[in-house]
């Protein structure tokens, strides 16, 4: 089939029109930074990079070291990755929230970067770990990606039959090839941790610390009130859920048990109140749901569960069917039954999940 020129511009014209404002500014910063480093690349090395021996008292390079952009090829994709990805997300969350997690994971990155680099030099007496000049925005695209993987996870990439929640693992080992093939030198492996910070960084903000705005809604036929909610309890966002499976072993011991240990009592109360109040979260999830989610999450490695919610499951539905034989003896109204069983179920469940907060 021949090509058609003119109909991939007319695509590229297409998408670049109609994407948010966020990512067109997000976009024309790349393209500055690379313009600036092109004409005057030791000045914006100086201005922009992250250089570890030189941080302090440069701090803000922590935060435009990944706007940083050297490479013509990493632009491209970059800025793709923006007006595609990026502007698929904001539409999820909003423009404010989407700038929000663009920075703290930017912060983010680099502060974590700029200390492992430093951790590498006292342990390998390199000096090189120190004086080495990179940037880049492999962080922030890592971190749209578990973005990406939480707001839409089977979303079919293209014509492939790859789906959004295979796309981290394939952009974190599509980088460390890179960085082996490329020699991995120290700059190298600067950038390689940018991709796996900002993967991490990301999923502990989604998944303990974003705030969603939720708007008002029926369970069970009973009314629920507007909040706002905290972080994103399902099992299927696990950090060891968002690798392939010989990988969740491992992945679960070394990287989530820390975060859990740290973050796990917030995200408990949260959820807790939530079940309490007989919510939905912003993913469809029951007053149950959510507290088998919040045990799971406590009493479990990553979603690897004990039995515990086995037992708490077996304890609702044998209240709910108490409840429904009772009123059957006695010819009331099962269906309105079942709504009462079900909503004194939910208020049941966030009082034991109180209890067991404290």
């Amino acid at each position: 089939m021949a090509s058609d020129p003119g109909g991939r511009v007319a695509a590229i014209r297409t998408v670049v029109t109609t994407s948010t404002p966020t990512a067109k500014v997000l976009s024309t910063v790349l393209v500055l930074t690379y313009v600036y480093a092109a004409l005057f690349p030791g000045g914006a090395a100086d201005a922009l990079a992250l250089q570890p021996d030189k941080v302090v008292p440069r701090l803000w390079s922590l935060v435009t070291s990944s706007f940083y952009e050297w490479n013509v090829l990493a632009l491209l994709i970059h800025v793709t990755v923006v007006f595609t990805l990026g502007q698929r997300v904001e539409r999820v969350w909003g423009a404010r929230e989407f700038v929000r997690f663009v920075l703290l994971v930017n912060a983010s990155v680099g502060t974590a970067t700029f200390v492992c680099m430093y951790v590498l030099y006292i342990a390998s007496r390199d000096q090189y770990y120190l004086f080495t000049t990179f940037g880049g925005f492999q962080g922030v695209v890592a971190g749209l990606l578990v973005a990406w993987r939480q707001v839409a996870p089977e979303e079919p990439v293209g014509s492939t039959q790859l789906r959004a929640k295979h796309m981290l693992p394939l952009y974190v080992v599509f980088c460390l090839a890179l960085a082996i093939l490329s020699g991995a030198e120290h700059h190298h492996i600067g950038l390689y941790l940018f991709v796996v910070f900002g993967a991490y960084s990301a999923w502990v903000y989604l998944r303990f610390f974003q705030t969603v705005a939720h708007s008002s809604g029926t369970l069970v036929g009973a009314s629920v009130a507007s909040s706002h909610l905290r972080g994103d309890p399902r099992l299927e966002f696990s950090f060891a859920s968002l690798w392939p499976e010989p990988m969740q072993a491992c992945v679960g011991n070394v990287c989530s048990n820390p975060c859990y240990a740290l973050c796990c009592t917030t995200r408990s109360a949260g959820a807790g109140g939530l079940a309490a109040s007989g919510q939905y979260t912003p993913h469809g999830m029951t007053a149950v749901e959510v507290y088998r989610a919040t045990v799971d999450a406590v009493n479990t490695v990553d979603g690897v569960a004990h039995g515990r919610q086995d037992v708490l499951a077996q304890r609702g539905n044998a209240l709910l069917e108490q409840r429904l034989a009772q009123l059957q003896g006695h010819g009331g109204d099962v269906e309105g039954g079942q709504v009462a069983a079900e909503s004194a179920i939910g208020r049941t469940i966030g009082q034991k999940a109180e209890e067991d907060a404290v």
